[in-house]
């Protein structure tokens, strides 16, 4: 396994022809053979002097490479060696807990969320039209975002049913539903149902999300229930390049 891997980081190339730098093009190459599977969780990449001295660089370049790579959550420090990140961080997420935060945070990296929009709206959008007739508005509407290591991970639209938070002393605005609903409700989320679908997303998301917003992405539709299979809360997931690629990599496997 060592010299399969020494082979791989071998091939790394530089092509100074090209626009990016040295250390995006080290970057980049090592995405690519972690999203083929090359390289895979529990990997651990060789130093940065190591790697230097196999490309013939400077060892800075391959620092910078690594660190971004760090960034984008494709790798992790532990003990000083850089290990692969498994790429089905989002399994937890699939299998309706919520859980992603914490898996970030488990691997050293720090999530964070802001609110974009908060509102009350009287219907749900057009992908819960199959549960419509079993709940009416208004509902308590956010928005929020959702970032790892400072690069956008998610936007969530949540919508809530007033009666869940009677009693509640903040404005209803400030929450955090993400961490609300985990922590502070009464009603737990004994029952749920999750869905993959593909969502194009508007001008608005595209730019929040800082991707393009011609094509359709991977989000997901999610429906948590309490112990009476009473609609709790729903909620709409749009996702990063990155985050769709996950959900991708958790489906196959």
């Amino acid at each position: 396994m060592e010299k399969e891997l020494e082979k791989l980081y071998q091939s790394l190339k530089i092509d100074t022809r090209k626009k990016a730098s040295p250390a995006e093009q080290i970057s980049n190459q090592i995405q690519l053979l972690i999203r083929d599977k090359h390289l895979n969780a529990g990997d651990f990449l060789p130093s940065p002097m190591a790697l230097s001295k196999t490309l013939n660089i400077d060892a800075s370049i391959v620092q910078t490479a690594y660190q971004h790579l760090i960034d984008s959550v494709f790798v992790t420090v532990k003990n000083g060696a850089y290990e692969v990140v498994r790429l089905q961080m989002m399994e937890g997420f699939l299998r309706g807990f919520y859980s992603v935060f914490e898996t970030f945070e488990r691997h050293g990296f720090t999530p964070a969320s802001e609110e974009i929009d908060a509102s009350v709206v009287e219907k749900l959008p057009a992908q819960f039209s199959d549960i419509e007739a079993r709940v009416k508005g208004p509902y308590i509407f956010q928005r929020r975002l959702y970032r790892v290591n400072g690069n956008p991970l998610f936007l969530v639209d949540f919508y809530n049913l007033p009666k869940y938070f009677e009693g509640h002393s903040l404005p209803l605005k400030d929450i955090d539903f993400l961490t609300y609903f985990k922590k502070e409700l009464d009603h737990p989320m004994v029952h749920f149902s999750r869905e993959v679908i593909a969502i194009k997303p508007t001008k608005e998301e595209a730019k929040h999300l800082n991707i393009p917003n011609q094509h359709a992405i991977l989000g997901a539709k999610l429906i948590n229930y309490d112990a009476d299979h009473e609609p709790l809360n729903f909620s709409l997931w749009r996702g990063s390049l990155k985050f769709s690629f996950w959900l991708k990599t958790a489906i196959k496997n």
